[in-house]
């Protein structure tokens, strides 16, 4: 979290953290601070608060002990509002388990593989 003051001062550049003072690096270092910078990214945006995101109308409509989640207005919220990492794995640990078991090291290098491929492919 060492990045946060640099990103709370409004710095618009930032690099991977490097090892032995820019001697050397880690690509996949490189994909997991992009990763931490987008999370920071969403909070430093902060939460929009008008009468669209309130829902006031839509809470006043499904009344108490009822669910949102099956609304339109829920999902569209989600998408916006809530911050989906490209490398971490958010499920349970039988959910990952039973799919494609990867160590923190995989994703990135998966991830950094793909961004070379789309960029030799994308010029």
């Amino acid at each position: 979290m060492t990045m946060m003051p640099t990103m709370l001062a409004g710095a618009d550049l930032i690099h991977h953290l490097s090892i032995d003072t820019e001697l050397t690096c880690n690509y996949g270092q490189m994909v997991i601070d992009d990763e931490i910078i987008g999370m920071m990214e969403r909070v430093l945006a902060g939460i929009e608060v008008t009468d669209e995101t309130l829902a006031v109308d839509l809470i006043q409509e499904v009344g108490p002990g009822e669910a949102y989640l099956s609304r339109k207005h829920t999902l569209e919220r989600f998408e916006k509002e809530h911050y989906l990492p490209r490398i971490l794995y958010r499920e349970s640990y039988d959910s990952w388990s039973a799919q494609d078991p990867r160590t923190c090291a995989k994703g990135p290098k998966r991830r950094r593989k793909r961004s070379w491929r789309n960029a030799i492919q994308n010029p």
